[in-house]
């Protein structure tokens, strides 16, 4: 039994090794907490057919303004047959890689009708070596809205495009 209460007492250094052990626990469970934290892409959906009076600055602004919102990627919804997707698409994806931003194709099946295999093919070939497209596990990101009758297609466009494919 103590009678003495500084005999409880713990000697000065103990105690400061008592404290800085406790920090650094603190420390080891916050960060080891941070590491289960799973990010996930964040994507903007862009009507590429309502860009045809765009410029470099448009695409930059607009990119800038994505960043900022720490937007991943832009889905590009593209309709086939629309003539300011091949007039926007070269300016876009330069403008886009030269900002270290991600793009994908979305191909709209319902804006203007399907799209024809080999077009749906090409453009990703094309596209899928610009530094500005998005890859997901090491493959080219391609969606689809609207086309349920057209699936069969996309069998035979992941083979030729290696690409990952999600429908809407």
């Amino acid at each position: 039994m103590y009678e003495n209460p500084e005999d409880l007492a713990l000697p000065a250094n103990q105690f400061t090794l008592t404290a800085s052990s406790m920090k650094l626990l603190m420390l080891v469970a916050l960060l080891s907490s941070l590491t289960l934290v799973r990010s996930k892409a964040v994507f903007a959906h862009f009507m590429v057919g309502n860009t045809a009076s765009y410029s470099t600055y448009d695409w930059e602004d607009d990119i800038n303004k994505a960043q900022i919102a720490h937007i991943d990627a832009f889905a590009l919804n593209i309709a086939n047959n629309d003539s300011t997707i091949a007039a926007q698409l070269p300016t876009l994806f330069s403008t886009a890689g030269s900002k270290g931003f991600k793009l994908f194709f979305s191909f709209d099946y319902a804006g203007n009708g399907a799209w024809l295999q080999a077009d749906v093919i090409a453009l990703v070939n094309q596209y899928k070596m610009e530094a500005a497209y998005y890859f997901y596990n090491g493959q080219a990101f391609v969606s689809i809205f609207e086309s349920v009758d057209n699936t069969q297609d996309w069998l035979i466009i992941i083979q030729d495009t290696s690409c990952f494919f999600i429908s809407s």
